[in-house]
């Protein structure tokens, strides 16, 4: 999440995950390593921010489906 990406580790988990052709969503602030990395998305927000909206949709979508029986 967001200042990981500075740290060597996490570049080298983004870049293994491009590499294999996997979906990688970067949610983060200002420039990183990745920038322009071809496979990258870049969602240029603060991440507890958009994780948190996420979580409540997510909540919402579960009690939704136990309210109706389906989960």
């Amino acid at each position: 999440m967001g200042t990981s990406l500075a740290t060597y580790s996490a570049f080298r988990l983004v870049k293994q995950a491009v590499e294999h052709s996997k979906p990688v969503l970067m949610i983060s602030t200002g420039p990183s390593r990745a920038d322009g990395m071809n496979g990258l998305e870049k969602m240029d927000r603060e991440a507890g921010t958009v994780l948190r909206a996420y979580l409540d949709e997510l909540l919402r979508w579960v009690f939704r489906l136990r309210e109706r029986g389906e989960a």
